[in-house]
């Protein structure tokens, strides 16, 4: 059993969005034409991940950039157009995720994995097969 599967099918049907991160709250700082910082964005992140599939599992996509970053940050939100979860050489991704409680809920791993892979782009196909809870990439976690 790899760890996915045992965390599925520990998800208790009565999650509570509440209980979720799915309502983080995302303050994006900036500066204006003349240098001032400011605030350019406030609230929830664009793009949040959850799962079908998966109840509880939550991936809140805080912050990404495609290269080093220069200032003035243009004022693009990278978390929205993103092709890949996980970013090239000199990109970032900033990302929370939430991991469901326990369950004894059935759990179709195949189907999970569909779902994942329409979802989460570069991340879902990294995940290792002998443990879909766990990942490869050649990024720093």
């Amino acid at each position: 059993m790899t760890w996915l599967t045992a965390c599925a099918r520990k998800v208790d049907d009565s999650w509570r969005q509440r209980d979720s991160i799915t309502a983080l709250r995302r303050v994006v700082t900036g500066r204006n034409g003349a240098g001032k910082a400011i605030i350019v964005q406030n609230g929830l992140s664009p793009r949040v991940v959850t799962m079908e599939t998966l109840p509880g599992l939550a991936l809140v996509e805080v912050w990404a950039t495609d290269e080093t970053p220069t200032l003035p940050v243009e004022p693009i939100d990278l978390t929205t157009t993103m092709k890949s979860f996980v970013p090239g050489p000199g990109g970032t991704r900033f990302r929370m995720v939430q991991f469901p409680g326990a369950s004894d809920r059935a759990f179709d791993q195949e189907a999970f994995r569909r779902e994942y892979l329409s979802k989460a782009p570069g991340l879902a196909e990294s995940m290792e097969q002998q443990d879909s809870g766990m990942h490869t990439t050649d990024s720093v976690d």
